[in-house]
């Protein structure tokens, strides 16, 4: 039954300069040509344009409760959770009877 086992190890290699870490990934794979920077740079803008905004009107002027006057009231505002709340059965599952 032994024989089927290897006998000699192989000897121990570095790891390709690709598989070395997060930040020799993230160089190579954002900033490897003009391009990907290019693109990485306009994206990273977006976000920082776009996060602030989302955060305001889905967090900070947001409803929570189910009350229709007060989610009429920040139609133009902030979104209206407290639908979700009150229908999240509807929403996971459909009209499955």
């Amino acid at each position: 039954m032994m024989q089927h086992l290897a006998s000699n190890l192989l000897a121990a290699r570095q790891p390709p300069s690709h598989n070395i870490g997060v930040v020799l990934w993230a160089k190579h794979n954002f900033w490897g040509t003009p391009a990907s920077a290019f693109t990485t740079v306009l994206l990273v803008l977006m976000l920082l344009w776009t996060i602030p905004s989302l955060l305001e009107w889905s967090v900070l002027r947001a409803v929570f409760s189910a009350d229709a006057d007060q989610c009429q009231a920040a139609r133009d505002m902030g979104a209206c959770w407290g639908v979700v709340a009150e229908k999240y059965r509807l929403i996971m599952f459909g009209r499955y009877p």
